[in-house]
């Protein structure tokens, strides 16, 4: 049975195996099916080329586009909202798993105040361009957008104080207001 060009499946009669036949520059060869660790070197490339192959034909393919602008403001900001969220995203697994550490806490939110000044400057009104997460809101209702920044500004006093005081009921509410301001935040400003 032939199988693809130049390759056909064979049985072989000494030990009632099915084999896989190629002919390749002129020579003949056989190997059993492709089973477990039995590959033949033309398998072998196929199994490594194609997964590779596949990879970086997808990756050109990608639809992120790049911030070309001088000081590439918008990936500035999106890196620093991206530092809080490696702050903020293991206070939120802490509570979650019951692993409250007091001090670790502390320190973590001692570190989110000190990265949440970091995306608000790079909101410059000529910043609305790809690859902007940011909806037109941000600049065209800029006063709203201020006072959600302040709100922000303030839970995330709130959440530092809670934390000084090491009391999980506090830390655990200050904690759910800081996310509630980020996600009513993202609701009006972000796209999806």
């Amino acid at each position: 049975m032939v199988t693809a060009a130049g390759c056909w499946r064979a049985f072989s009669k000494s030990n009632k195996s099915q084999l896989n036949c190629c002919s390749t520059s002129g020579a003949r060869q056989c190997c059993p099916p492709l089973v477990g660790a039995a590959f033949s070197a033309h398998d072998m490339h196929v199994t490594l080329i194609l997964p590779i192959a596949l990879a970086i034909s997808l990756s050109a393919c990608s639809d992120q586009v790049e911030d070309t602008r001088p000081g590439q403001p918008v990936k500035m900001r999106q890196t620093a909202f991206k530092e809080m969220l490696r702050v903020f995203e293991p206070m939120g697994t802490m509570l979650r798993d019951g692993k409250y550490n007091a001090g670790k806490f502390e320190a973590l939110a001692t570190d989110l105040i000190s990265k949440r000044n970091g995306p608000w400057g790079h909101f410059a009104p000529d910043t609305n361009y790809p690859p902007t997460k940011a909806r037109p809101e941000v600049w065209t209702n800029k006063a709203q957008f201020d006072q959600a920044q302040g709100a922000f500004f303030g839970s995330t006093d709130a959440l530092l104080t809670a934390a000084r005081a090491k009391d999980l009921k506090r830390v655990t509410d200050a904690y759910s207001t800081v996310y509630d301001h980020c996600q009513s935040c993202h609701r009006e400003f972000k796209k999806k």
